[in-house]
């Protein structure tokens, strides 16, 4: 079990005997307002979520994940506590590599995304587009020489004036956002604690310290 306190906010995470993440509550000064759950299938992946399982059945969300034969996931059908649906999201996939995501509303597509490889199998692009505004995001990515991502270079609508720059750090958090419109930098400073999660975290635009963060972790 995992205790994370922010301010009035308290998050707690439960596992599974498989130590598999099983659930999260998140209390406010106290009173449960956020409660999740999921389950796994005999496999370990992942079967079912409830989502705002502390809400009336018409508000919750359950999404349940179906599989190949392969392990890869094909389909994402999410529905209310009532079991009417809601979304839908179809996988395909080219020599068992995802190429793209069809998703669904009310049984209309309405986004779709795409991706690329390089020769050594890393995702290197990818594109999702809004169904039937036409709204791309364009992102490429490249990687350290150790295959850690590195830079993602998002643009949108094919303007290389509008979009993002991010710079990432080997374990994945980012140390770097630029909005391109604005030549606006935000960096991110992290102090990590002796498990190496990060427990301080200090946001800094245009060089400027804005905000800061610090959260504890209690280890069970």
């Amino acid at each position: 079990m995992l205790f994370i306190r922010n301010f009035h906010r308290k998050i707690v995470h439960t596992y599974n005997a498989e130590n598999k993440f099983s659930g999260e509550l998140v209390y406010v000064r106290d009173l449960l307002v956020i409660k999740d759950s999921y389950k796994y299938n005999k496999k370990g992946q992942l079967e079912e979520e409830i989502l705002g399982e502390e809400k009336e059945a018409s508000e919750r969300a359950i999404c349940k994940h179906l599989y190949t034969v392969d392990g890869q996931p094909i389909e994402n059908i999410t529905t209310n506590g009532n079991g009417i649906p809601k979304a839908k999201e179809i996988f395909t996939y080219k020599d068992k590599r995802l190429v793209g995501i069809d998703f669904y509303r009310s049984g209309e597509v309405t986004s779709r995304a795409s991706y690329q490889y390089g020769d050594d199998g890393q995702l290197v692009g990818c594109v999702f587009q809004m169904v039937p505004e036409g709204w791309i995001w364009d992102s490429k990515f490249t990687y350290d020489e150790k295959g850690h991502l590195k830079e993602e270079y998002l643009i949108i609508n094919d303007n290389k004036n509008n979009g993002y720059f991010n710079k990432f750090a080997p374990d994945g958090r980012m140390l770097e956002h630029l909005t391109l419109s604005l030549n606006y930098l935000c960096k991110y400073e992290y102090t990590d604690d002796k498990q190496g999660n990060w427990v301080k975290m200090i946001t800094y635009e245009q060089g400027v310290p804005v905000l800061y963060v610090e959260r504890k972790i209690e280890y069970f």
